[in-house]
């Protein structure tokens, strides 16, 4: 078993070979997501532990949010879906994709 027939010493890198890269996360649409399934309003930082993300930025998805109409800030910091009229969740394709119907129409 412990034999020198070892695969990940006998392991070759190939510098040539592009490396793998983790896939980009969608950071709206885990916040947007995730607000509607909990059902109430969180903080910034709720939001961040909820979504397994950065403080920083969260908070830079979630002004960006806001200014699309998607969110809003309350008076005590805490984040809540705009309006569930103002949201659409494409069902149809069942991709999840979140989208704001105000800038739709505009």
């Amino acid at each position: 078993m412990l034999s020198g027939n070892n695969p990940v010493a006998n392991a070759v890198h190939d510098p040539n070979e592009p490396a793998r890269r983790r896939a980009r996360r969608r950071i709206p649409e885990l916040i947007a997501r995730e607000l509607s399934f909990s059902g109430q309003a969180m903080t910034a930082r709720q939001i961040a532990k909820a979504i397994d993300y950065n403080l920083e930025g969260t908070e830079t998805a979630l002004r960006r949010m806001e200014e699309a109409g998607q969110l809003h800030q309350s008076e005590s910091n805490r984040w809540t879906i705009a309006s569930a009229a103002q949201l659409t969740v494409n069902v149809a394709s069942g991709n999840g994709k979140f989208s704001s119907s105000r800038a739709r129409n505009e």
